[in-house]
């Protein structure tokens, strides 16, 4: 039997990454999210988000919640205060990454995450296996802008992150996302098979 695979999907702002992630769940991958992962630490890590409401101020607070999108605006503001961000956010993330793989060691053919900032994390060597999804940087805006994001919020994500081509080379597979859902589709199941019946190198 073929041991668990680790793999990353990553890619640029919009490129399709969680689309691609829902299709393998369908395949029958554990799939985890690392933006969800931040999204529960945001609700329930207490300690962590009074840290961040001391840096950031309480007016990034929704009900007493902290609202992801008014984070988003204050930090990419200020080069320093993503940093900070992150380094409080992603060894958290990374936690329950390893803790996920340890509850999904059976049952499952794979075990998959999207992570947006994987290069960039330094997290690449956690994995067997990197995907990356790729489409063309207009195509990428306006699935950004539809998604109900201000379009100038495009670039101040996307320049913090390695550009497409970066990601692209550093992976092992490349999906190209510019057409259709079910033509994305098919890429991923071509390439889940050619995944999960591949011995590790």
């Amino acid at each position: 039997m073929l041991p668990l695979r680790k793999i990353a999907v990553t890619g640029s702002v919009a490129s399709g990454k969680t689309l691609v992630c829902r299709y393998l769940q369908e395949l029958g991958a554990f799939v985890l999210s690392a933006d969800a992962v931040v999204h529960e630490l945001l609700l329930k890590d207490v300690a962590l988000c009074q840290r961040i409401v001391q840096k950031f101020g309480s007016d990034i607070l929704q009900e007493g919640i902290i609202d992801r999108t008014l984070l988003a605006k204050k930090a990419f503001q200020n080069p320093e205060a993503v940093h900070w961000l992150e380094k409080e956010i992603h060894p958290k993330v990374f936690e329950r990454i390893e803790a996920a793989y340890q509850l999904a060691a059976s049952g499952f053919s794979s075990f998959i995450v999207e992570v947006p900032l994987l290069f960039e994390a330094g997290w690449e060597s956690f994995f067997d296996l990197v995907v990356t999804v790729v489409a063309n940087e207009d195509l990428c805006k306006a699935r950004f802008v539809a998604a109900g994001h201000a379009a100038e919020d495009y670039a101040k994500r996307t320049k913090r992150q390695l550009p497409s081509k970066s990601k692209e080379e550093r992976a092992h597979y490349t999906l190209h996302n510019n057409g259709t859902p079910e033509e994305l589709k098919h890429q991923v199941k071509n390439l889940y098979h050619k995944i999960i019946t591949e011995e590790l190198s």
